[in-house]
């Protein structure tokens, strides 16, 4: 099946489901939109076929961004808490400090492939060498609500 072709189809009802998520929940919906059809005396005249596609390249890059740092969140706080048998009052992922000035010679060669991508991520060199990827009003806001847990 090496061949394309383009073939003109009558207008027809189409049923569809949208939910962000990772791919594997892809196996989950497609039983569920049946399920939904056949509740709902619809009959489907084809099989189901899922079409993956966010609205921008810049949703699918915020989309894969969120999933990123879910994943360390997950990975480098929750599980490290558990771990160790802790039980934090709270946690907090913000990023941090690349200072190129302040490396040895080994670890900033190592680590000059970041400075590309921090730069397409939009990351700001604050002064030569140095780019900070904290957000203190976020940093701010969960030390705020830190404050009001530990009071209350």
């Amino acid at each position: 099946m090496s061949e394309v072709s383009i073939v003109n189809v009558k207008p027809q009802l189409v049923l569809g489901m949208r939910k962000r998520g990772e791919y594997p929940s892809i196996g989950v919906m497609i039983p569920q939109m049946c399920q939904f059809a056949a509740q709902n005396g619809i009959q489907m005249i084809g099989p189901p076929t899922f079409i993956c596609h966010e609205m921008s390249p810049e949703e699918a890059k915020k989309a894969d961004k969120e999933k990123e740092i879910e994943n360390a969140r997950t990975k480098y706080l929750e599980e490290k808490a558990a771990e160790y048998d802790l039980q934090p009052v709270a946690l907090g992922l913000f990023g941090g400090v690349y200072n190129f000035n302040k490396m040895g010679w080994f670890f900033r060669k190592s680590m000059s492939a970041v400075k590309p991508q921090l730069e397409a991520a939009g990351v700001p060199e604050t002064e030569p060498g140095l780019y900070d990827t904290r957000d203190l009003d976020a940093i701010r806001g969960w030390a705020k609500d830190l404050a009001q847990k530990v009071n209350d």
